[in-house]
């Protein structure tokens, strides 16, 4: 485990200017309460908007990952140009037993610009001769072979559900090696990693849930139960 805590420092430092950032529910319940982490994998869910993303990104940037995602260290393929994180890193305090030697931060907005910088090195060449999923699916067995930490945003993006299966036996694995996960995501297969430790990000605040109370789950069960009638309803609804 390297990050062991993390939560709002608000009385530390120059005032931030946060923006839209301070209207989220996850920096109102981080304000109020830490976030610890006691497993291996971590599943942050939720809505949208309600700023799981926003934080997975203040958290990366903390640990000095490049903010448009990428491996751990000298930001190797460097950044898009344009500033797309918030502010949030600067009030964000993270306490943990170890620094990361190694790791990885897929951002699904910015995985494409990753791969194209990627495509330029030796290491990587052709990366775009592959489907999405391919290079996800790629980067991931090359960055998970060194025991470090990942943080994850929307990983399933662009994965057929077989390779969602995929990637959440490799967290799986790696988590077994050492390795810490923290993941947001929509997707009831990537959140079904064995052990995980799952938290809702809501209005009310960040609450632990099991697996079979999340929303994401109860929604697909009905649909997959009766998706036509499933989908009558969506559509008289709109």
């Amino acid at each position: 485990m390297f990050v062991r805590k993390i939560q709002i420092e608000t009385a530390a430092g120059p005032e931030v200017d946060l923006g839209y950032v301070a209207r989220l529910p996850v920096f109102r319940a981080l304000s109020n309460s830490p976030l610890e982490f006691s497993r291996p994998v971590t599943i942050l869910v939720g809505s949208n908007g309600a700023g799981k993303s926003t934080l997975l990104e203040a958290l990366a940037v903390a640990m000095r990952f490049n903010p448009d995602g990428g491996f751990l260290g000298a930001r190797k393929f460097g950044e898009t140009g344009t500033q797309t994180h918030s502010a949030l890193h600067e009030l964000l305090r993270v306490s943990r037993s170890e620094n990361p030697r190694a790791g990885y931060f897929l951002r699904a907005e910015t995985h494409y610009n990753q791969i194209t910088k990627m495509d330029r090195s030796l290491t990587y060449a052709g990366a775009h001769r592959h489907s999405h999923g391919e290079t996800v699916l790629n980067v991931l067995e090359e960055a998970l072979k060194e025991r470090g930490l990942f943080i994850f945003d929307e990983p399933e993006a662009g994965l057929s559900p077989v390779s969602q299966m995929a990637v959440m036996g490799m967290i799986a694995l790696a988590a077994r090696g050492g390795s810490q996960f923290i993941v947001a995501t929509h997707s009831p297969i990537i959140a079904g990693v064995p052990g995980a430790n799952i938290v809702s990000v809501e209005e009310e605040g960040i609450v632990s849930t099991d697996y079979e109370d999340t929303e994401m789950v109860q929604a697909m069960r009905e649909f997959l139960a009766d998706p036509v009638g499933s989908a009558d309803i969506i559509i008289e609804g709109l």
